[in-house]
């Protein structure tokens, strides 16, 4: 990339990049939480985040889960569908407690 120097394997990705530095470039804004994204795809990714909680393993095939404001809003947020598996803490720690990792 001539703007930041960062380089690319593929051309294709290169092409990619240089969107984010375009200057009067459209912009994808979360539904949730409001935050701009650069790519249409970026946002997808985003928004994932916000529907399936990542709930990390601290010891092997045991989750750690927390209850917190933010994914108590995430979850109440009308405007956002949210898989009823990680609605309940029993059903959420056999799901990953199955997946063997973090989701």
């Amino acid at each position: 990339c001539k703007v930041c120097d960062k380089t690319f394997s593929e051309k294709s990705n290169l092409t990619r990049h240089l969107k984010i530095h375009a200057v009067a470039r459209e912009t994808f804004d979360c539904d949730v939480c409001r935050k701009s994204l650069t790519t249409k795809s970026s946002l997808v990714s985003h928004q994932q985040q916000h529907q399936y909680p990542n709930i990390i393993l601290y010891r092997q095939g045991e989750a750690r889960l927390q209850c917190t404001e933010a994914t108590k809003s995430v979850a109440e947020a009308p405007s956002t569908v949210v898989d009823p598996t990680w609605l309940d803490p029993k059903t959420a720690e056999a799901a990953a407690k199955r997946s063997g990792g973090e989701l």
